[in-house]
């Protein structure tokens, strides 16, 4: 007589809520990845195997500089920074900074470009803008991504 041998298979299905990665919900990763906040988040891993930090810096004025020294930045991965300025034409406007557009008068003159560098130790951001950015400036944000001189 011969034996058969019947097996069922169930299905399994897993939910990214149920996976974890050390101690912590697969959900709670994804959500700190994308996430843009004042706070430093970590978001990932760059080339050189150090994690990725991501902080947004909002911004209520471009007088002076804005002391970062507290990051301690290794690498910057990224850098972008926005400007929601008024026209002299009483439009509002978002501008992506650097903004290096310029025509001789207007909203597209000299008065409107704009700049803003990280100094050479990494310990500042330096705004280099012109009077009309500085006089009609809004708000704006500046994210910087990088990986930490500390990891």
């Amino acid at each position: 007589m011969l034996n058969r041998l019947i097996f069922k298979f169930t299905k399994i299905i897993f939910d990214s809520s149920m996976i974890c990665h050390n101690g912590k919900m697969l959900n709670k990763i994804l959500d700190d990845i994308n996430i843009y906040s004042n706070e430093e988040k970590i978001i990932g891993v760059w080339i050189n195997k150090k994690r990725i930090y991501r902080k947004v810096i909002t911004l209520s004025s471009i007088s002076g500089n804005i002391s970062i020294s507290d990051l301690q930045i290794d690498d910057l991965v990224k850098f972008e920074c926005l400007f929601k300025v008024a026209l002299p034409n009483s439009q509002i406007q978002w501008r992506t900074i650097p903004w290096t557009y310029a025509t001789s008068s207007g909203y597209g003159s000299a008065d409107y470009l704009g700049g803003v560098t990280l100094s050479v130790d990494q310990s500042e951001l330096q705004f280099q803008c012109g009077k009309g950015f500085t006089n009609n400036f809004e708000k704006g944000y500046v994210i910087l991504e990088y990986t930490k001189s500390t990891d």
